[in-house]
């Protein structure tokens, strides 16, 4: 069995529960606080939620007083899917991994990915394809609704496939995606929870 497909099997056993384990609401007052700098950017935009597991991110910009003009989702793990289409019919789930997501060039003016990185099987090529679908001056967002070192913890004792898919420090993300190309943006490590941002320049 691949890396990828044990990874799908251990998220798709995960999805009955996920839901009881992160509380929706918890996750939408740290989405308040990390996402803070961007809010007045959704209204109107392409969205997509990349690894967008049951729904929660999703959700929070749904219920946005603006929100944006279309989100669009993808998983690999079938059961999150089901549980995603259930709580945001309107969302336009896709089933694909985070490396090959099938979509045009400039596609997006987001791109947000929420609990995913370290589950990458190549974050690189993530990042290179998250800016092949950006618009010009368009943003990436990576981020965790929790600290890093409670989620690498969680991850630890897990076992495996996801014992070693620990979040890097945030600073060396935002070194690879100036690598990359793009413009790194604010970013924060900390007991609030961990993002990333870099902006596609023009």
């Amino acid at each position: 069995m691949t890396e990828s497909s044990g990874k799908k099997r251990f998220f798709d056993a995960l999805a009955g529960k996920w839901d009881r384990e992160v509380s929706m609401e918890e996750a939408h007052s740290t989405l308040n606080e990390l996402l803070r700098p961007w809010e007045t950017m959704f209204p109107g935009t392409l969205i997509l939620d990349a690894g967008c597991g049951t729904g929660h991110l999703t959700a929070w910009l749904a219920r946005l007083h603006r929100p944006p003009r279309l989100l669009t989702a993808l998983d690999a793990s079938p059961a999150m899917l089901k549980k995603f289409a259930r709580r945001m019919p309107s969302a336009a789930p896709l089933l694909a991994r985070a490396e090959v997501m099938p979509f045009r060039e400039r596609a997006f003016d987001f791109v947000l990915a929420m609990g995913l990185y370290p589950h990458l099987d190549d974050p690189e090529v993530f990042l290179s394809k998250c800016r092949e679908i950006l618009r010009p001056g368009g943003w990436i967002l990576i981020l965790h609704t929790a600290p890093r070192d409670r989620i690498n913890r969680v991850h630890h004792l897990a076992g495996p496939p996801v014992a070693k898919d620990m979040i890097p420090p945030a600073s060396r993300v935002v070194e690879l995606l100036a690598a990359l190309g793009f413009l790194p943006g604010p970013w924060r490590d900390d007991h609030t929870g961990w993002l990333v941002s870099g902006k596609k320049g023009s």
